[in-house]
């Protein structure tokens, strides 16, 4: 049984690892008929994802609100606790079904949640959501972050971006705004500090 489709608008915003999470959720749940009162084993070539999905160690503090939510997701399957790790080269009929072009389609699985859900936010700060967006998008820093958490690529980074280095794994994006940790915390661009921290 093969299973593939395309990322959707929302999703190509993903980080890299927020992406390849979301293959492996997508799939199971789409052959959750088959899977569910089974162990079955879960293949994958990005290593990452065993921290995620396995029982090495608890996620850390700050994961995304997606990736907990996933996690929390997969436990409700009976699969090997370590992910069996495989090279990309080793499971060529995978990557060739990558590479072929199907139609767009909508991703109808109930778990694929709408972006506004996990972040909330006031005006009482003093600064819009709109103000937030606007700034992130024009920010050069914001936008060359965004452009790291969604290729993640963090060489050669300038020292302004080394402190978002330090916490890449609790970096995602939230209707094009860099959010930190549960997807509550918005990463303020630095025009509009100063405005929050008067309020």
């Amino acid at each position: 049984m093969y299973l593939t489709r395309t990322l959707n608008t929302n999703e190509r915003n993903y980080a890299v690892i927020e992406k390849e999470a979301l293959a492996i959720v997508w799939a199971v749940k789409r052959a959750e008929k088959f899977l569910l009162g089974r162990t079955f084993t879960i293949r994958t070539d990005h290593r990452a994802l065993e921290f995620i999905f396995g029982e090495h160690k608890p996620l850390p503090k700050h994961t995304s609100a997606r990736i907990q939510r996933w996690a929390i997701l997969m436990m409700g399957y009976d699969y090997n606790i370590s992910l069996e790790y495989i090279r990309g080269e080793d499971i060529p009929h995978v990557d060739a079904l990558n590479r072929l072009n199907f139609a767009e389609e909508e991703c109808d699985v109930e778990f694929d949640c709408d972006l506004n859900e996990s972040v909330c936010w006031t005006d009482e700060c003093g600064v819009t959501w709109k103000d937030m967006l606007q700034e992130t998008l024009s920010d050069r820093l914001s936008t060359g972050i965004k452009r790291r958490i969604q290729t993640d690529n963090w060489k050669d980074c300038s020292p302004a971006e080394l402190q978002y280095k330090k916490n890449q794994t609790a970096l995602s994006i939230e209707n094009h705004v860099v959010i930190l940790g549960t997807g509550t915390r918005p990463v303020v661009p630095r025009l509009l500090r100063n405005k929050i921290m008067e309020t």
